[in-house]
């Protein structure tokens, strides 16, 4: 038996399938290309762009939305066609399309916007996918669901335009909530919701204390509005003073007296008040801590009260003012008025050393504490062993510290000490503790030298100093000269001593030249400038 089917098909099916298929390619032309469509396209006018204002002016042509499987383009490459502002908008992220586009670049347009379901059908899905919602300047974080724990759905807040939205929106929610505290809530901040609240639920459960003003006592008894009133923005509620009289001066009954309400008042209670003395510029110590207000603040006057003892002890001043008007001097009011200690480094003659030993007595004498002269020879006169032979002025040698101890400095006297002399022993000068007309020059303690007597005046200094009594003479010599007219004072770098071995009276030039006379030509010898 001859059998021609190529594979399971026989001739007779591929006949009939093919007829099938004519049967419905006709039918599909004469149906106006509807047996196969989706559903009513849009049909609501909006801006008309390629000729056409809805969907449904299309003519039933697919294949200007729907591109075929073998094309290169998409359908979303087909509606930026005819949607070239949508495309303009992709490349700008702070538009709806662009912040979309930027978290999701494979994104399709029908994604948010369904065709095919009838003439007046919305083309905006209910929910857009991928919208990051905080480029709205709004977060979702508080708006995940409702108070019933139902999800929020954009259509919820977005009832018509995704782009646009009502402020009346969160008032119509919030309302059927708490009517109560909206209504205060929209009399005190205003309309505006979104001026302060942003989504992220930053004001719920507010916390006072977190800022530079902590709410206690009466004030958290207070609303809002009773300190940030016609508050309208969260600038508002950021520039209140902090000060009590900035909002209670209207009721300060001082009269400006007191530079602030909290050095007496607190929040927990206006009244009454405690005042902290130690507040003010005078402390409250020993019997005054005692005392009543009024023994000082008479007819109530506070500002104008005096601080010092003597104004309100002076009648009971048993000095009658000898000492002055200054009693902390030596009365401490923090202990026993009776028990005065007087620290003599307040007055212009201090204590120290052995004076601190000393009885008042001893030095005032009588009781009598003005006039009592301060320097050392007015009372110690009569122990002056040196009898007046060096002044009255004892500080220079000796100290309070120890009086048998001296330390006199030579560089106060007309001699200062310099070189070997600040190493000699006083003795050396003030040979049996004679300190006066002791001589002040050279030859004065040391004489002439026999070497060169009667040769040079007694300015020993031109030749001589303290720290090198030995230095060599330097002035010019009186009678021998070089070859060359020179002085001969370098006279072969020999110093006196090499030609004057005895006195500078007598020379002798052997102890280099063989004699002492001399051809013209310098034998026997060299002279050396």
């Amino acid at each position: 038996m001859n059998n021609n089917r190529i594979g399971c098909l026989s001739p007779l099916a591929i006949l009939s399938a093919f007829i099938t298929l004519v049967v419905i390619i006709a039918a599909e032309l004469l149906s106006g290309n509807t047996l196969f469509t989706a559903g009513a396209l849009n049909a609501q006018p909006g801006r008309t762009m390629g000729g056409i204002s809805s969907h449904a002016e299309m003519g039933g042509d697919c294949g200007l939305c729907h591109a075929a499987p073998w094309d290169a383009d998409k359908m979303s490459d087909r509606c930026m066609a005819c949607h070239e502002n949508i495309r303009e908008e992709q490349q700008d992220p702070e538009s709806i399309h662009g912040a979309i586009a930027a978290v999701n670049p494979a994104s399709e347009c029908r994604d948010c916007h369904p065709e095919h379901n009838g003439p007046n059908a919305s083309l905006i899905a209910d929910e857009i996918k991928g919208y990051p919602h905080e480029k709205s300047g709004f977060l979702l974080t508080a708006h995940r669901r409702t108070t019933d724990g139902i999800p929020f759905h954009c259509r919820d807040c977005h009832a018509e335009r995704f782009s646009d939205f009502e402020q009346d929106t969160c008032t119509q929610c919030h309302q059927a909530i708490d009517r109560g505290f909206m209504d205060a809530h929209r009399q005190d901040f205003g309309e505006n919701c979104q001026v302060c609240h942003d989504g992220a639920d930053r004001f719920s459960g507010f916390n006072h204390s977190q800022t530079n003003f902590t709410l206690d006592g009466e004030h958290l008894k207070i609303a809002c509005s009773g300190c940030h009133i016609n508050a309208r923005k969260p600038a508002d509620l950021g520039i209140l003073p902090v000060a009590c009289e900035a909002c209670h001066r209207p009721d300060n009954p001082h009269r400006e007296k007191f530079p602030s309400c909290g050095e007496c008042h607190t929040s927990a209670g206006w009244s009454p008040a405690e005042f902290d003395h130690d507040l003010a510029s005078f402390k409250l110590e020993g019997e005054h801590a005692e005392a009543e207000c009024k023994d000082c603040h008479r007819n109530g006057i506070r500002e104008q009260v005096a601080n010092d003892c003597y104004s309100c002890h002076k009648q009971d001043d048993e000095h009658n003012g000898e000492y002055g008007q200054d009693c902390a001097a030596c009365h401490d009011p923090a202990s026993d008025w009776e028990d005065a200690i007087i620290d003599h480094n307040l007055f212009n003659f201090k204590l120290d050393g052995a004076h601190t030993q000393v009885e008042c007595t001893q030095c005032h004498l009588g009781g009598v504490f003005k006039g009592i002269p301060t320097d050392c020879f007015s009372c110690h006169a009569q122990d002056d062993q040196h009898n007046g032979r060096f002044g009255t002025i004892c500080s220079l040698c000796h100290s309070t510290s120890d009086w048998g101890r001296i330390i006199f400095s030579h560089n106060l006297s007309r001699f200062p000490l310099t070189g070997r002399h600040a190493d000699l022993s006083c003795e050396s000068c003030h040979a049996g503790g004679r300190f006066t007309n002791t001589p002040l020059t050279c030859a004065g303690c040391h004489g002439e030298p026999a070497y060169h007597a009667g040769m040079f005046s007694s300015n020993c200094a031109s030749c001589h100093n303290t720290n090198n009594w030995s230095a060599r003479y330097t002035g010019p010599h009186p009678q021998i000269s070089d070859d060359d007219g020179g002085s001969g004072v370098n006279h072969g770098g020999q110093g006196c001593g090499s030609c004057h071995t005895k006195t500078l009276r007598e020379a002798s030039c052997s102890n280099c030249h063989d004699g002492n006379d001399f051809d013209d030509d310098g034998d026997d010898g060299e002279d050396d400038d």
